[in-house]
């Protein structure tokens, strides 16, 4: 002993390394203090717990040590290599039977946690190393079974505990001697047996190595196989065969392997053995422990197939332990305390736990007072005596209300579900509606009695559990109080009057009804012209903003590379201060008047000299990067155009609209220089049906806006038909509808005309953005069906407004084409002088002043200038039709000077 202890005076560094051990101790301390500070202000923090563990191991301090793992077991479940410490640490110092005891409490807190093939071994080996005590043989059995049970069907590593069981179980008989007393012989026989069996039972299940141990079973038997043990190896391993591809993704793959565990779990549940089920379940959890949905699925395949309380109870526990910040694991377990009859105070606990869990939404909160309060009402014997639980369910109710108001102040509960639940049984369990009133009124006085849905509630409570006064008087304090559609309320109250009152009762309701309305529609009018002033000043304000921005985006001409358009003359300028070119002074030498060309201010465009049919090809053909779409009017039989379109609408919301109607081959959106949607596109089918039936969506609604949907054309081809899109004769099967209130929507339209006959089709008229103007269309499918419904609904009463009905005529589409209409053209423009403009070339108007002198005006077929043409005489008496002379420039110069 003497020789290996260690002389820290003969040691030059003696004194400095004691030094250096004394300031490891204190940082270490320091930093345990610290952890301990972290763990007592979040106690939920996982990883200061996993630190200060390691800390306090290092340091050698077994008690603190042994505190310090309990807390975190208490809040936490331990991972495999955490109980791996701790069980090697607690069974080296077990000693005594005690000792031994209370090792073995904590290798069955162990194994409950996660599914670990390694604890199982370490827990048999431990359990072996007390044979020599009562039942020690039989304990140690045990431990093997619950093994087997556990992770026995684990493919990859459950081999491992059948092999130590067998070698267990083999050891012992090696240990007895041959006998000749019939008593050995027995005993050596049952052991040889029992060996026997865990090879039955081990080849009859799929693990990796079987063939291994199916040789090891034929030397045990000196190849005397057992048929029905060969046949089920045989199906065990085609299991197997089926498990390997899933086995070697699971391998192959990055933990957690979430993706292939899930692949795992459809395909043991389509197999449909429980066993394996949860064994597969147990393995995904151990490497996905924080993934709620999987505890979630998990214990509910326990609740709704095994039904074994024990087996239940104990994976709800250990889901939220394991994920103590999901509400819907809480909801689960306190259900599955109940559906277990499990007694009030553990239901409790649990519900004290799950508040102290660190929810942070008052969703979260609600969810769970009010699993907790079904659970209260439940448990009430309504037909006996239930003073004390009834008690306890109103004091849950305060408790509740109370909690949720001092945590989330008055918006903790939007809908007030929790006080009208409490309400709801005040009124149909306790027979007690002046207490249900007290808290409706308190609802309403919260601020709730805006929407009319709280006062429908309110009402079908009165008219369910209260009395006619009452229900009567809150149908009109919903009528004063509700801001959305109070009409709803005033239905409600003239039907009651009409079904059960009397007519005083009515003509008064109706009174107060038609007023209230009154009222309505004044507001709703206002607030619709504000916002209608609203969306006018935004629309000026975009004006104005494009404005703007087009005239800050002009660039100044650079004068001095600017080269100047070539003229009969052009004299040097000069140049003044600011770059601009000025005329020079008239000069002596230079006293003629010439002409002179200057290049424009900057800012303003040069007059181009090209044409103005050029120049117009050119700017469409440069405008800013506009990304032009080619159209093939080949397929214009299965192409539509699509317009109106919102800017914001892009081609998969398109191909989501209309892929149901069949297969799309190509959507081309038009879109301006900057990539951006400009509201329309064409949209080409693979069939003409698809592009016939997309037609039918004319006008529906998308984003707000209603799309026009209408037949692709070559531009050319429909100029030429010259043919109008919109029937002008009198169309008596359709009437034509104005002065709609602008709220009023194509179903209530359906719903006043549909009976008077069978409707084709209902059309609002709307603006682009698809605001309603005030105008429909209704389409009957035969003429009497129209005309009833002509005379029945002309001046009828929409709302606050009177609409007027006819029979749709829409008016004949001028012509204002060109002057050649031909013959019956009624609308043709007469050219006369200061008679206005007519169409020019491309639709631009040019004068009508003729520079031809009227002497040598001919007049054109089919038109005069007075009655004296209209029968073929000139001014001079002169047959026109006649004269065929032609006419030279002494003629003219003869007819201007009057010779």
């Amino acid at each position: 002993m003497a020789e290996n202890t260690v002389n820290y005076e003969s040691d030059p560094d003696s004194s400095n390394s004691a030094e250096d051990r004394s300031d490891d101790e204190e940082v270490d301390q320091n930093g345990i203090n610290r952890l301990n500070s972290e763990i007592e202000t979040n106690p939920f923090n996982y990883d200061p717990h996993v630190q200060r563990i390691n800390s306090l191991r290092k340091a050698g301090d077994l008690d603190k040590l042994r505190h310090a793992r309990e807390k975190m077991s208490e809040i936490f479940p331990l991972t495999a290599d955490l109980w791996m410490d701790w069980l090697t640490d607690e069974s080296k110092l077990a000693i005594s039977e005690a000792e031994r005891e209370s090792v073995a409490k904590l290798f069955e807190r162990a194994v409950r946690d996660y599914l670990s093939v390694p604890l199982w071994l370490e827990y048999a080996q431990f359990s072996i190393g007390g044979m020599g005590v009562k039942d020690g043989l039989e304990n140690v059995r045990s431990v093997f079974e619950r093994a087997i049970t556990a992770v026995g069907l684990h493919v990859t590593q459950g081999a491992m505990i059948w092999e130590a069981y067998r070698e267990f179980e083999n050891a012992i008989l090696g240990t007895m001697q041959p006998g000749l007393d019939s008593e050995t012989q027995n005993k050596t026989k049952q052991q040889s047996s029992r060996v026997l069996n865990i090879f039955k039972r081990q080849l009859t299940i799929p693990l990796f190595d079987m063939e291994k141990t199916f040789e090891e079973y034929k030397e045990w038997v000196k190849g005397e196989v057992d048929p029905q043990v060969h046949q089920a190896y045989k199906k065990a391993k085609m299991k197997l065969e089926k498990l390997i591809p899933l086995e070697e993704e699971l391998l192959s793959s990055e933990s957690p392997h979430l993706s292939e565990y899930l692949k795992y779990i459809d395909f043991e549940i389509k197999e449909g053995d429980p066993a394996r089920i949860q064994c597969i379940y147990e393995r995904t959890l151990a490497d996905n422990c924080l993934v709620p949905d999987i505890w979630k699925n998990y214990t509910k395949f326990l609740d709704t197939q095994l039904k074994i309380p024990s087996l239940s109870l104990s994976t709800h526990e250990r889901a939220v332990r394991n994920c103590p910040w999901s509400v819907i694991l809480w909801i689960n377990y306190i259900q599955a305390l109940e559906r277990y009859k499990q007694p009030y105070d553990k239901v409790k606990e649990t519900v004290d736990r799950a508040l102290q869990a660190g929810f942070t939404q008052e969703e979260e909160f609600r969810q769970l007072w009010l699993t907790f309060l079904d659970y209260l009402r439940r448990r009430i014997d309504w037909n006996g005596e239930n003073a004390k639980e009834l008690s306890e369910l109103r004091e849950t109710f305060e408790r509740v209300v109370d909690h949720m108001n001092q945590s989330f102040g008055s918006e903790a509960d939007p809908s007030c579900t929790i006080l009208q639940y409490w309400a709801k049984i005040e009124a149909k369990f306790c027979k007690n509606m002046t207490r249900a009133r007290e808290l409706w009124n308190n609802i309403i006085n919260q601020g709730r009695g805006s929407g009319v849905r709280i006062w429908l509630e309110y009402a079908n409570l009165e008219r369910m559990h209260g009395d006619d006064k009452h229900y009567r008087r809150v149908l009109l304090r919903g009528l004063h109080s509700a801001t959305d559609w109070p009409e709803t309320l005033g239905e409600m109250l003239i039907n009651f009057e009409r079904e059960e009152g009397t007519l005083e009762s009515l003509d008064s309701s109706t009174e107060k009804y038609e007023a209230q309305m009154k009222r309505l529609h004044e507001r709703r009018q206002k607030i619709e012209e504000k916002e209608a002033e609203r969306q006018y000043q935004a629309s000026e304000r975009k004006k104005q903003m494009k404005v703007e921005k087009k005239a800050a985006s002009r660039k100044p001409v650079d004068t001095v590379a600017h080269k100047q358009q070539p003229g009969p003359y052009v004299e040097e300028m000069d140049v003044d201060e600011e770059g601009f070119k000025v005329p020079p002074l008239p000069s002596s030498k230079n006293q003629k008047s010439q002409p002179f060309i200057s290049s424009p201010p900057p800012g303003v465009k040069e007059k181009s000299t090209e044409p103005p049919a050029k120049k117009l090809k050119i700017d469409m053909a440069h405008a800013e990067g506009e990304q032009s779409v080619k159209h093939d009017h080949i397929n214009d039989n299965r192409t539509v155009f699509l317009s109106n379109l919102a800017y914001s609408v892009a081609d998969e919301k398109i191909k989501e609209i209309f892929s149901e109607l069949g297969e799309i081959t190509e959507i081309r959106l038009v879109k301006d220089y900057r990539g951006r949607s400009k509201g329309y596109c064409y949209l080409e089918f693979a069939s003409q049906d698809s592009a016939k039936a997309a037609l039918k969506k004319d006008r529906q609604l998308v984003e707000g806006r209603p799309i026009f949907i209408s037949k692709c054309e070559d531009k050319s081809m429909s100029l030429n038909k010259n043919k109008l899109k919109f029937p002008v004769q009198l169309e008596k099967h359709k009437l034509f509808i104005r002065g709609l209130p602008l709220s009023t929507t194509e179903q209530k339209l359906e719903d006043i005309f549909k009976e008077y006959g069978e409707l084709k089709d209902v059309r609002l008229v709307t603006y682009r953005n698809g605001h309603s103007k005030g105008l429909a269309y209704v389409e009957y499918c035969d003429e009497v069906s129209a005309a009833t419904a002509l005379v029945k609904t002309d001046g009828m009463k929409v709302d606050d407004k009177t609409i007027s009905v006819a029979i749709s005529n829409p008016p004949e589409r001028k012509s204002f084409g060109k002057t050649g209409g031909g013959e019956g053209s009624e609308n043709k423009i007469i050219a006369s002088l200061g008679g206005g403009r007519e169409p020019g070339p491309r639709g631009r108007g040019r004068t009508q002043v003729s520079l031809l002198p009227r002497a040598l005006q001919r007049t054109q077929p089919g038109t005069s200038r007075s009655n004296d043409f209209q029968n073929g005489i000139n001014g001079a008496g002169e047959d026109v039709n006649t004269t065929k002379k032609q006419l030279t420039n002494n003629d003219f110069r003869n007819m201007l000077l009057k010779k």
